[in-house]
């Protein structure tokens, strides 16, 4: 008897389990959580541009991510809620104008305090993204990504630019991005060229390494100096605004892409979104 009425117990257990996890993932409800992620992002330079309901919808997402992802405090490493929400808001910004703002293979992100050693490769390390869907940080190389938005460098927005192109080799939705970075990266093969021939100067050599590293690095300056990135590459602009979904000049519409927007290139692309 005692052994039916623990079954039964455990089947009740595990039956209101996804209950529960729609209940507190799913919920638009979630004021005093939602107070505190948002006074945490107040000087993000990204979402501090939103309207008013675009950080409402901002801070849901971070708030649904923070509570979703695994997160592994690595070599001492004491991860409070804030520096949570500041990683999961680097990951809604990234993927802020797709449906999901998820990365879905990627569901477990490394903290470390500093650079750490990757036995794998052999040297120090200050991030990475693996094929197994775990994402790798150093924490201060993170902060200071977001400390200067002049510099053209953000480590967590160019390791997420990486877990989103791995992520679009194994993940067979029909996301959006899935469906454009192959035009991409096929139409922007000659900018990437012309960083490997000493052409171009506004992009850091880094990102002449591969054509892997080169979308990692356009995504940094993307989102850090769009309009001198328009003004210097307004093809190469417009084919990232078409794949990422949004504008970054858009500061007033939310980021919002908009083909209208760019009266003189949107007849000359070879994709448009669909």
């Amino acid at each position: 008897m005692e052994i039916i009425i623990v079954l039964l117990l455990l089947t009740v257990y595990y039956a209101s389990q996804p209950i529960y996890d729609i209940v507190r993932i799913y919920s638009r409800s979630f004021p005093a959580m939602d107070n505190v992620i948002s006074r945490c992002l107040n000087e993000h330079p990204y979402y501090s541009k939103l309207s008013p309901q675009g950080k409402a919808s901002f801070v849901r997402s971070v708030r649904k991510l923070s509570l979703t992802l695994e997160f592994e405090e690595k070599m001492g490493m004491f991860l409070i809620d804030s520096r949570k929400y500041k990683i999961c808001a680097a990951i809604v910004q990234i993927c802020y104008g797709f449906e999901k703002r998820v990365i879905p293979k990627f569901d477990t992100i490394m903290v470390f305090p500093a650079p750490f050693f990757n036995p794998r490769y052999g040297q120090p390390m200050k991030g990475f993204a693996s094929l197994t869907g775990k994402l790798a940080l150093s924490w201060a190389d993170f902060e200071m990504g977001y400390s200067d938005q002049s510099d053209n460098y953000n480590l967590g927005l160019h390791e997420l630019a990486h877990a989103l192109h791995i992520n679009s080799k194994f993940d067979e939705t029909d996301s959006h991005f899935n469906r454009h970075f192959v035009h991409w990266e096929k139409n922007s093969r000659k900018d990437f060229e012309d960083l490997q021939e000493g052409k171009n100067d506004y992009f850091r050599e880094y990102g002449a390494t591969n054509m892997h590293e080169f979308f990692a690095v356009c995504i940094e300056h993307f989102f850090e100096t769009p309009q001198k990135f328009n003004a210097i590459l307004p093809d190469l602009y417009f084919r990232t605004c078409i794949l990422m979904n949004q504008n970054p000049l858009n500061e007033h519409g939310d980021y919002a892409f908009d083909l209208n927007d760019f009266p003189e290139l949107k007849y000359k692309v070879r994709w448009i979104p669909t």
